[in-house]
């Protein structure tokens, strides 16, 4: 539920776009990956520049990283 936070359930939500990562597959791939080394604490959404035109408007905080 969005505003409630609980240190022990609930998550970080990261963004990553990029227009280099080309099928779901390398989604997956790459999800699988950051997961396994940063923890399941972390819910990691790749998506590309189109796709971050939807995922925009449900961001409330919002920091680029370069």
């Amino acid at each position: 539920m969005k505003g409630s936070f609980h240190p022990f359930l609930s998550d970080v939500n990261i963004l990553i776009v990029s227009n280099k990562i080309k099928n779901l597959n390398d989604k997956v791939k790459i999800s699988l990956s950051l997961k396994e080394k940063f923890g399941y604490i972390f819910q990691f959404h790749i998506v590309n520049e189109k796709e971050f035109e939807t995922y925009k408007f449900f961001i409330d905080k919002m920091k680029e990283i370069k």
